[in-house]
């Protein structure tokens, strides 16, 4: 099984589980930004060859939609003490600007997937809606 960028650092810093699971509960009852929520994608998928890449480089998620023209889009993945059999990755959309306008406008964001599969492959999650991906290649820096 693949290791976690948490229990790297666990690992390398010698970090207690304990103080780690404590600090991520702390971190889960803070209120979430009032700028930046989650919203609904139209299409996502996981490019594990991309063009002029070796075979080697980790998948990239894909994810398209439409958003607010002064609204940023990211992709952040989930933090999990052990690998989960789908890796959730969140669509999120930040306002950039205090004046919204209603036009919308076509997004694409990408990620790659290093070190952010599960054991079974991953779950892009939205607003509305999720969708779950198997990812069939692992592409962690602990298995070459």
């Amino acid at each position: 099984m693949a290791r976690t960028k948490i229990q790297k650092a666990i690992a390398v810093h010698g970090i207690p589980s304990k103080a780690i699971n404590k600090r991520l509960r702390a971190f889960e009852k803070s209120p979430p930004p009032k700028s930046c929520r989650l919203i609904d994608f139209d299409r996502a998928e996981v490019l594990e060859e991309a063009i002029g890449v070796t075979v080697t480089a980790p998948p990239i998620l894909v994810v398209r939609g439409s958003k607010p023209i002064e609204m940023e889009i990211s992709l952040n993945p989930l933090v999990y003490i052990r690998q989960p059999a789908y890796w959730g990755i969140e669509v999120v959309g930040c306002i950039k600007s205090p004046s919204v306008l209603p036009a919308f406008e076509p997004f694409s964001v990408q990620i790659s997937l290093a070190d952010v599969i599960g054991t079974k492959g991953i779950e892009v999650v939205g607003a509305t809606k999720s969708l779950k991906i198997a990812v069939t290649r692992c592409c962690c820096k602990d298995e070459e």
